[in-house]
């Protein structure tokens, strides 16, 4: 893992959970999907045809209640009426139960019972019509009890032969009984007041046996009286010619009553047998069968849901495994990248750190060297002035000597004590020169060093940027700061350039001037030694006065350029104290966005800018005392410890 790039790394960490959050995913889909299809079984398959079945049976036990109630004879005409409402509305639900199950997918065991049920039900519900046909027909004769009805008319019939009977023997024993002279009194009379019947042959028969029984009873009566009267004779014969014509007929009629009622009494026993025979075998047949088709279903049910909640036992387990497996790796995969960037990044911001720290000191060195410079170069530019005013006050000197000759050996022994001067003079400007050459040569140096440090910090920037590239969005920050350390370096490598070909033009032009110094002193010299002579030489020094006044100006000309490179010098100096003072301020820039990017990694505060300002100001003032240490961040980092970085 140590020779894969950052991004790789990271990419792959991210695959890796992409990888772990796909497959359980595709689990849980898998998962999803298998509970969405047993619930789409149970819902449009196995629940619809539960539910159909138990509207089948709940069907067919209406029809069986109805049937049972029907079979009641004392069932008052409302109830009736709703048990045949009943009928048609239980038929009608098992029309639409039966249609709606047969839409229904079914397996092929469950496809094989209902193949089994459906023509015992067609039987059954058939032999219910027949049923209910023979109850609406029972329900046209108006006769809905016929047993009931054959039963008081036969007890009725009865009851008028035991009349007739007991009026027989008062009639042979003359002993009277009490009742059976009023017609209204009888258990038919009585019945008769109270019972309703819509069968128009029961009501055509009752009305036709009325005066046959009401002469019949009174015929009791008077023969009765008769009784009373002592005419047995006479009862006899009215018991015998009127009472028994008026008894047979009243029977005649109440065995026509009987006879209609049997008809009815005949089709309700096949009601009964209807209902309680052939519907009760073709329901033993068929309901065994839809109990079979609703057990089925149920455990049809009961295995979907047992396997839909085994797949949600699945689902949960694999959700729990993905989740920890996941959190896992994304914990793991966190504290792997996080020390594997920031351990490299503190590092580099240690390296950084120091090298800015000695970027800033050696702008420090630089600045004060380059003000020590520009102050030797206006003392030097000051000592040129007062040579060029001295040589032209030789010159006048010279010039006067020509025109006063006679005065010649005074003049000349003030003029062998000026050439004394002057020549001390050039000494010490030749030394001046020298001084000021080496001083250039160091400048030269160090201007030589800044470019070394700026191009080790340039390629340091470099490498920086390149491993921010490489980070991604994670080192975009980094990579700013590395692009103007970058610049920054560059900047200071662009100016320590300059600064170096100006130092170098600088001692080009000293060393001319240390030359021209050189000549001058060698002039002076052998002005010395020309006056030394004039004792012997004073006819030749018109000739040789006019020759020196040529010199002198030649020399004053030189000493004037002199002056303006001196001064030149001076600027250059100042300008490369103002140099070296803008490098040490970017120096300060990027040590403190060195210590914003370490602040940034390592989640704390540094030392304000404030303190390090002022740390740095006191390091510039020993600097140009000659106080600064060697190693200034070193010593920098003992005396503020929080100033340093805690790697990795």
């Amino acid at each position: 893992m140590g020779r894969l790039k950052l991004s790789t790394k990271l990419v792959a960490g991210f695959i890796a959970v992409a990888l772990i959050t796909s497959v359980v995913g595709l689990l849980g889909l898998r998962v999803a999907s298998n509970l969405v299809n047993h619930l789409t079984e149970v819902t449009e398959n196995t629940f619809p045809s539960v539910y159909n079945m138990i509207l089948l049976g709940k069907a067919i036990e209406t029809i069986r209640v109805a049937q049972r109630t029907l079979l009641n004879p004392n069932l008052n005409p409302e109830d009736r009426k709703r048990q045949f409402e009943n009928f048609n509305r239980a038929y009608g639900l098992y029309a639409e139960a039966k249609k709606n199950y047969e839409s229904i997918y079914r397996v092929p065991e469950e496809d094989a019972l209902w193949k089994k049920a459906a023509p015992l039900l067609g039987e059954f519900l058939a032999e219910n019509n027949k049923f209910f046909q023979m109850a609406k027909e029972l329900e046209r004769t108006g006769i809905l009890d016929p047993t009931e009805l054959v039963g008081d008319i036969e007890r009725f019939r009865g009851d008028h032969g035991i009349l007739a009977m007991n009026l027989g023997k008062t009639i042979l024993t003359g002993s009277l009984f009490e009742g059976g002279e009023n017609e209204a009194d009888c258990s038919f009379g009585k019945w008769l007041a109270v019972f309703k019947t819509d069968n128009p042959n029961i009501k055509e028969m009752l009305k036709k046996i009325l005066p046959a029984h009401t002469r019949f009873h009174q015929t009791v009566k008077k023969i009765k009286e008769m009784i009373k009267d002592g005419t047995a004779e006479l009862a006899m014969s009215a018991f015998t010619q009127e009472l028994l014509p008026l008894f047979e007929e009243t029977t005649s009629y109440f065995n026509a009553v009987i006879n209609e009622a049997q008809k009815s009494a005949e089709l309700y026993n096949q009601m009964q047998k209807q209902s309680l025979v052939v519907v009760y075998a073709k329901q033993n047949r068929a309901l065994p069968l839809i109990d079979k088709l609703i057990d089925f279903n149920r455990k049809e049910a009961s295995d979907t849901m047992h396997m839909a909640e085994n797949d949600a036992a699945e689902g949960k387990s694999i959700a729990w495994i993905g989740m920890s497996l996941g959190t896992l790796i994304a914990v793991g995969l966190g504290i792997f990248f996080a020390v594997s960037i920031s351990r490299p990044v503190r590092e580099a911001i240690n390296s950084l750190t120091e090298g800015a720290e000695q970027i800033v000191s050696a702008a420090v060195q630089v600045s004060s060297a380059s003000q020590n410079l520009a102050q030797g170069a206006s003392e030097q530019a000051a000592a040129i002035e007062e040579s060029s005013a001295a040589i032209e006050e030789m010159s006048a000197m010279t010039l006067k000597n020509s025109e006063n000759s006679n005065q010649a050996k005074l003049s000349v022994a003030a003029m062998t004590q000026v050439a004394g001067e002057a020549n001390r003079s050039m000494t010490e400007l030749t030394r001046s020169m020298e001084e000021m050459s080496k001083s250039s040569e160091d400048t030269q140096k160090i201007i030589k060093t800044i470019d070394e440090i700026a191009f080790q910090t340039n390629l340091l920037a470099l490498n920086a940027a390149v491993e921010a590239a490489r980070a991604g969005e994670s080192g975009a920050g980094f990579a700013v700061v590395a692009d103007e350390v970058r610049n920054l370096a560059m900047r200071a490598a662009d100016a320590a350039r300059n600064t170096a070909n100006q130092i170098e033009d600088t001692v080009k032009k000293i060393k001319t001037g240390a030359e021209i110094v050189a000549q001058a002193g060698t002039a002076f010299a052998r002005v010395a030694h020309e006056a030394e002579k004039v004792h012997k030489l004073i006819g030749e020094i018109t000739t040789a006065s006019n020759e020196q006044a040529l010199g002198i100006g030649q020399l004053t000309k030189t000493v004037h350029e002199v002056g303006k490179v001196t001064q030149q010098n001076a600027a250059n100096a100042e300008e490369t104290a103002s140099a070296a003072e803008e490098m040490d301020a970017q120096a300060e820039q990027m040590k403190s966005l060195m210590d914003r990017l370490a602040d940034l990694i390592n989640g704390r505060t540094n030392l304000t800018g404030e303190t390090l300002n002022a740390s740095r100001s006191e390091k510039r003032q020993e600097v140009s005392r000659g106080l600064a240490p060697e190693t200034p961040y070193r010593a920098q980092r003992e005396t503020h410890p929080e100033l340093r970085v805690v790697n990795g």
